[in-house]
């Protein structure tokens, strides 16, 4: 499993950390996907975690492009996980941060 360093954002006066993984399906199988893990500082045992299969439609840029993941359905679509922007945006829409 790759795992990067877990790193910080703050908007609207909280402070999150996130970060991104890269998972091997634990029972042998050639499934992997990418992890996008991210807690509220007054919150870290309450983690968002969002999974980015890979199937027909989707497949995860790893090992040569961590983080990044393609959707191949039409319209393409191909999402840069590292980018500290979108995690932000991500994090503000999830409706357990909202609470």
């Amino acid at each position: 499993m790759a795992v990067r360093k877990i790193r910080r954002i703050s908007f609207d006066g909280h402070v999150f950390f996130w970060r991104v993984s890269h998972r091997h399906d634990s029972s042998g199988g050639q499934s992997c996907r990418d992890v996008f893990t991210a807690y509220a500082e007054a919150h870290p045992r309450r983690p968002l975690r969002i999974f980015f299969p890979w199937s027909e439609t989707h497949g995860p840029g790893f090992p040569h492009q961590k983080g990044i993941v393609h959707d191949f359905r039409t319209p393409a679509l191909t999402v840069n996980l590292n980018r500290p922007e979108v995690q932000g945006k991500r994090i503000l829409k999830s409706s357990e941060w909202k609470k």
